[in-house]
């Protein structure tokens, strides 16, 4: 299966990958810069577990990546337990090999188009602890309609990450932008402060799941996290 993810709202098409990998237990993640790092890949591709089981292999990187050949050429001829999900920081174009493929084979095309919502801004000033700051971009996001359950993957991922960075396990894969930005951020927090909000966090989730009301709940736990008193 070959799971493409593209178009301007990243916050959207970025959610939706988060929901994606949570069905896989088998998976590694990727972030490619140049032509090359995709040998990297394909060896990962190609190394089959003990139990030959489904495995996904996430590559985030930028469009300009997504039209060579020779990912094109693999794709066709992937071990079938091998699972890809692309992730474009662009759209991708009609004509764009990688998507007459996946329609060719029975992929999975998803495209987010639109203004990019830009939740990023949310996620760095929540990171920050500033609280009306947060709240006015949350409030921003909503109003034009982002997805709360999708918000709420990005808020999970980032205090995950924020963990990782504390106890000293984040992936050696991530993105040394990533890497950076989050370091700073565990720095206004402590381990047992990000224990409780992640617990929260997946209390929260599980009530957003059951019909509770998203707006209300997104607002208690930006306050909780931006209340220093």
């Amino acid at each position: 299966m070959i799971y493409i993810f593209h178009g301007e709202n990243l916050g959207a098409s970025r959610a939706a990958l988060v929901e994606l990998k949570k069905k896989y237990v088998n998976l590694d993640s990727f972030t490619p810069e140049k032509a090359d790092d995709f040998e990297e890949i394909f060896r990962a591709a190609e190394s089959v577990g003990m139990f030959a089981e489904d495995r996904l292999i996430v590559v985030e990187g930028p469009k300009r990546l997504f039209g060579l050949t020779a990912l094109v050429n693999y794709l066709e001829s992937k071990p079938a337990t091998t699972h890809f999900a692309l992730w474009s920081d662009e759209e991708l174009s009609e004509d764009s090999p990688l998507l007459s493929l996946a329609k060719k084979t029975g992929g999975q095309v998803f495209h987010f188009p639109g203004a990019e919502s830009k939740p990023f801004p949310f996620l760095d000033a929540l990171g920050a602890r500033q609280k009306v700051r947060a709240l006015r971009e949350l409030n921003m996001l909503l109003r034009i309609g982002e997805n709360p359950l999708g918000l709420l993957a990005l808020i999970v991922n980032q205090f995950r990450s924020l963990l990782h960075i504390k106890f000293g396990t984040l992936p050696e894969k991530t993105h040394p932008y990533v890497r950076r930005k989050i370091t700073i951020q565990s720095g206004n927090f402590s381990i047992n402060e990000l224990l409780v909000f992640y617990r929260r966090l997946l209390k929260l989730e599980v009530d957003l799941k059951l019909g509770g009301e998203p707006r209300g709940g997104l607002m208690g736990f930006v306050e909780a996290v931006t209340d220093r008193s």
